[in-house]
């Protein structure tokens, strides 16, 4: 800046001599007000630039104290909870699911064994009412009700035909179903006594006179009597059941 300012006067001397004006002091205060401007420009430059480091310096902390942090909050120990995190709820999520499922699937299946079982009895009490054994006896259809609860028969042997809903439609082997039936439980069915063969008291043990004796009675019970009197003379039936104190309604 000196040389500068002394080259530029050695310029402008023969100035001076020629009109007497002094420019030397022109000179001097452009050269100060210069140098004023750049000083303070390269004071807020430099105050800028210290500022800029100072951020620089905190951003760099902050990294530094989030990717070495012990206490197991920094950033990449928050990021891997979260994964972790997410994952975990994921799993519970996937879990809960399959549950539900299972469970549905359960019950899907439960309903639909019972709907099943409901049709198969249906089409079996259809074909027992229907049917002989090999002595020309049938059943009565007031017995037909215990036989399906007692569960007497094994569902397990039917072949079952079903349509394209998956809705049973019939039992295919039920005519050899039903003989094997007959001959393992013979005391279901009656015998071919025709209708008005029982005669007497019904309240009666069926002493003398011929009378028939009462099946409903302790002493007398008999499923197989009570089947065919059921058959044969449902209003003695319900009388004879009537003394023996049980209800009986055909």
């Amino acid at each position: 800046m000196a040389m500068t300012q002394k080259f530029i006067k050695g310029l402008l001397t023969p100035a001076k001599g020629a009109d007497g004006f002094d420019l030397d002091g022109v000179v001097d205060d452009i050269f100060t007000a210069s140098k004023q401007q750049l000083d303070d420009l390269r004071t807020k430059k430099d105050g800028e630039i210290a500022t800029l480091k100072t951020r620089i310096s905190d951003i760099e902390h902050e990294r530094d104290a989030l990717l070495n942090d012990d206490s197991g909050d920094g950033f990449e120990q928050k990021l891997k909870d979260e994964v972790a995190a997410h994952a975990a709820t994921k799993i519970a999520l996937e879990r809960d699911r399959d549950d539900e499922k299972a469970a549905h699937e359960a019950t899907r299946a439960r309903y639909q064994d019972e709907k099943d079982g409901i049709l198969i009895d249906s089409l079996f009490s259809d074909a027992l009412k229907a049917h002989k054994d090999d002595k020309g006896r049938s059943i009565s259809p007031a017995v037909i009700p215990d036989i399906l609860d007692s569960r007497s028969y094994d569902r397990a042997v039917f072949k079952l035909e079903r349509d394209n809903d998956n809705r049973i439609v019939a039992i295919k082997n039920i005519e050899d179903v039903l003989p094997k039936f007959a001959e393992r439980y013979e005391r279901y069915y009656g015998t071919t006594q025709t209708k008005g063969a029982n005669t007497g008291d019904p309240s009666g043990s069926g002493g003398s006179g011929g009378a028939t004796k009462n099946p409903w009675l302790k002493e007398n019970r008999s499923l197989a009597e009570q089947t065919r009197i059921a058959r044969e003379d449902p209003q003695l039936a319900m009388q004879m059941a009537a003394a023996a104190g049980i209800p009986l309604k055909l």
